[in-house]
């Protein structure tokens, strides 16, 4: 019996395992990670299994023996480490081969409330990032302490990373599947809570090759960003000094990231998007001043009369044009809830997908009928001829 057999036998049981992440591919199968927890079925106490591969998840349900052959096989061939969370400690395991393997055992502190083991198929939902599990990137940024408890005072940017990795899980399945790392551009990325987010969601829980750029006009943030990722050793990453209209990318982006630009800032991500004809576009604006004092409606004016309310009146607007414009131009658009607004008053993500193929070498192609609608809606509005509609001309 091999080291890290005997290792597994100590952790993966009914009685003491919570969960367990296999990751950190060794080959370039479909299979991007393995999930095991224990659950309860007719039969009994049985491990679980969940292959998340690309385009699927697929589940078995084994035995204690057979599921420790399993994890043992995998960790041998496809993947290079093992994460666990148990009943007593969280623990990482190393394996080069079913001989040769590496324990690392982090026990839980007297303080810390005993962990259960669920053993229900209907679980409450887990974070894709969890309390108690350390990230490399969230403890660098100081958002978790090295033994992966989130800092208290950076609570709520542990849950909006959170919630800004589902919408990137999210439209995964739209991203294209060519044999090139995957290409992302973060215009006004600032600190990059969410740019190191995204490498690290794509490389350590996907398996995917990336290659993202973050954008920002601040040098001393730039350079922060860039020295946080060499040493983290994120090699496909990387920060520039410079603004969203001049920046200009060789080759095909796929995936065009923005969180608070302020202005018309969002305006050039969306053409720069439009442009490039990028399959998805995350983006959530700010202080839109353009369209203020423009807003003119006779029967809206008991409304707009209140300076408070024509603000958030500018706002719902604002956000709409840009959904119709993209929509005009091939884009499947939602406007989504960020996160609560208990925490921000700017809690709106506007979530773009393409949904028709365009000819390549070919100037983006616009849909009249919905153009039709912009017009009208600009009619509407009184808004006149805005950024946007002049910055999409030049597409």
């Amino acid at each position: 019996m091999g080291k890290l057999y005997t290792a597994l036998e100590e952790w993966i049981r009914e009685e003491v395992l919570v969960k367990g992440t296999l990751s950190g591919k060794k080959t370039s199968s479909e299979l991007v990670k393995v999930v095991v927890k224990p659950v309860k079925i007719k039969a009994g106490i049985r491990f679980q299994l969940e292959y998340h591969e690309k385009d699927k998840v697929r589940h078995k349900n084994l035995d204690q023996a057979e599921a420790l052959e399993e994890i043992a096989g995998l960790m041998a061939e496809k993947f290079k480490q093992l994460d666990l969370k148990t009943t007593k400690a969280d623990v990482k395991i190393f394996a080069n081969s079913s001989e040769d393997c590496r324990v690392v055992v982090k026990s839980l502190k007297a303080q810390v409330e005993e962990r259960v083991v669920d053993l229900s198929h209907n679980r409450q939902k887990h974070y894709i990032l969890e309390d108690g599990v350390p990230v490399d990137y969230l403890v660098q940024l100081g958002v978790q302490t090295e033994a992966g408890k989130v800092v208290k005072s950076r609570y709520d940017k542990f849950r909006q990373i959170n919630r800004f990795l589902e919408y990137v899980e999210d439209v995964v399945k739209v991203l294209p599947k060519k044999d090139r790392p995957l290409r992302i551009v973060d215009f006004g990325c600032g600190k990059a809570y969410l740019t190191f987010a995204m490498y690290d969601f794509f490389t350590r829980k996907l398996g995917m090759e990336v290659s993202i750029i973050g954008l920002d006009l601040k040098a001393d943030v730039v350079k922060f960003c860039n020295e946080t990722a060499v040493a983290l050793g994120y090699e496909g990453l990387r920060f520039e000094v410079g603004d969203i209209r001049n920046h200009e990318e060789g080759g095909e982006v796929d995936l065009v990231v923005t969180l608070h630009a302020c202005d018309t800032a969002t305006d050039e991500a969306i053409v720069k998007s439009i442009g490039w004809k990028v399959a998805a576009l995350l983006s959530v604006p700010c202080c839109q001043h353009e369209l203020h004092d423009r807003l003119e409606n006779d029967t809206l004016e008991p409304v707009l009369k209140y300076g408070i309310l024509r603000e958030r009146m500018t706002g719902i607007v604002t956000d709409a044009y840009r959904a119709l414009v993209m929509e005009a131009f091939g884009y499947e658009v939602q406007v989504l809830e960020f996160i609560d607004m208990t925490h921000t008053p700017k809690n709106l993500l506007l979530r773009a997908t393409r949904r028709r193929a365009e000819v390549p070498g070919e100037a983006p192609q616009v849909e009249m009928s919905k153009w039709q609608a912009v017009d009208a809606f600009e009619k509407t509005f009184g808004l006149g001829e805005t950024y946007l509609r002049r910055r999409c001309e030049s597409v």
